[in-house]
């Protein structure tokens, strides 16, 4: 469904060479790498987005970026982001009360407060200072997390197999352990990371251990301790709290090396950042030419991939390259090139094979480890329980009355409702869908060009 979503058409908005429709990916691509850069055209393509009403797009893009671009150089964006998406919403539900005809999409397209909280946002990330520090971490942690678990297996006591939830304890003990030790050595704290997400891939596998970072006393650190606050506020399925964990323990391990965070005042007065942007003019920024840049364009948009063939190679040479960053930060980035190195591997090695999904791999890991996939076992149940309140209407019309002798041995078994009903409407499916087909034969004669959007 996402997928189907970010290929979707911007209105008005075409290519220039071919003539057809930019879609959402390539908007969504633009926006990121142009605040990698710090550049004015990523106002164009938040811009865009919002016009075509996907104002959630930008803030889920947005929250990515402050980790995985901005990360530790400046944390504090993390927590301006987050407060200014609040700030948003409140303005969404001020308008709705006396706007009931409009969703709350319309209104964040059409309203200049909402327009102008996104660009001042992105307008913030485009200025701020960057780190890639936080964004191949979890990479990294991921796969070391098998390798730690195999030497603690081998370590144990041979005749009492380590597996389970006790091996969930021994990691969280070990960890707990080595906590005071870790400063400045993210490699070690990627290990248990890892191990943990391997083991219970929800956040609150490191609930507990986050708590103990915030009481460690030489490492009091008010944004620290917010960004704590904030991962553990997240819901079970947030996407983004892989990558708010990782950014926590960076900041954990390189406080030193972080610059001095911001005042708690400042943050919190939103009327001071949008101050801080006033210079930006609604109408200047709007009319900002979208002209997607070839940088953008890369594996994560659907031309990239399909028609110039870019991979890792040129994402990691191109589409990541920063502007205004902090070099104390760079310095200690040793696994980084580590995790580039593999993934181009892995790359190389399988170019055109279906690779194993990333839940079939955390699944298999665990049968290994013997540990039980509650999330997995409570969506099972579910829909057993789903299916058996189905099957049970329909054999209660199957049973025969009692007493009713009439039908014989030779005669066929008696339809149920279910049946006669499919069979009456059958003829009007045929009908629908014959009507629906033509629809989409008169559709797809209107939009050939935006339909087959890149391609002649």
């Amino acid at each position: 469904m996402a997928a189907t979503v970010l290929q979707r058409p911007l209105p008005a908005i075409r290519n220039k060479e071919t003539g057809a429709h930019w879609t959402v990916d390539v908007a969504k691509s633009m926006l990121q790498k142009a605040i990698r850069r710090g550049k004015k055209i990523a106002l164009a393509a938040a811009h865009q987005l919002i016009a075509a009403g996907y104002t959630g797009c930008v803030f889920s893009s947005l929250r990515t970026i402050v980790s995985e671009d901005i990360g530790p150089a400046n944390s504090d964006m993390v927590l301006i982001c987050e407060r200014m998406i609040s700030e948003h919403q409140a303005q969404v539900r001020k308008v709705r009360k006396f706007s009931k005809e409009l969703s709350n999409a319309q209104i964040a397209t059409t309203d200049p407060f909402c327009r102008q909280i996104v660009y001042a946002l992105v307008k913030l990330a485009a200025r701020s200072r960057k780190s890639r520090i936080c964004d191949l971490g979890f990479h990294f942690a991921y796969t070391r997390g098998e390798t730690y678990l195999d030497y603690l297996i081998k370590k144990a006591d041979s005749n009492v197999p380590l597996k389970g939830e006790e091996l969930i304890k021994v990691v969280k003990a070990h960890f707990l352990g080595h906590l005071p030790k870790l400063k400045n050595d993210f490699y070690h704290f990627a290990h248990f990371i890892g191990a943990l997400y391997i083991l219970d891939e929800t956040k609150f596998g490191v609930e507990e251990l986050l708590k103990e970072v915030r009481k460690v006393p030489k490492e009091a650190d008010q944004t620290l301790t917010d960004l704590c606050d904030l991962f553990l506020g997240l819901r079970e399925d947030d996407a983004h709290f892989r990558l708010l964990l990782i950014h926590v323990f960076m900041r954990f391990a390189y406080l030193d090396k972080c610059p001095p965070p911001l005042s708690r005042l400042s943050l919190a007065n939103i009327a001071a950042i949008l101050e801080s942007t006033k210079t930006l003019d609604l109408k200047e920024t709007e009319e900002i030419p979208f002209d997607p840049p070839e940088y953008a364009l890369d594996k994560h948009t659907l031309i990239g991939r399909s028609e110039f063939k870019r991979g890792f190679k040129y994402f990691f040479e191109e589409g990541t390259k920063l502007q205004n960053t902090w070099p104390a930060l760079d310095a200690v980035d040793t696994w980084t090139p580590l995790a580039i190195k593999e993934l181009l591997e892995e790359e190389a090695g399988q170019p055109m094979k279906r690779k194993r999904s990333h839940e079939t791999r955390i699944a298999e890991q665990r049968k290994r480890y013997g540990v039980v996939d509650k999330k997995a076992e409570a969506k099972a149940a579910r829909k057993r329980k789903a299916l058996q309140g189905k099957k049970r209407p329909a054999e209660e019309e199957a049973q025969p009355e009692a007493g009713d002798n009439t039908s014989s041995s030779t005669d066929p078994p008696p339809k149920t409702k279910k049946a006669k009903t499919a069979e009456k409407t059958i003829p009007q499916v045929l009908e629908k869908l014959k009507t629906a087909g033509r629809q989409l034969a008169k559709r797809d004669a209107l939009h050939a060009p935006a339909e087959r959007m890149y391609f002649e």
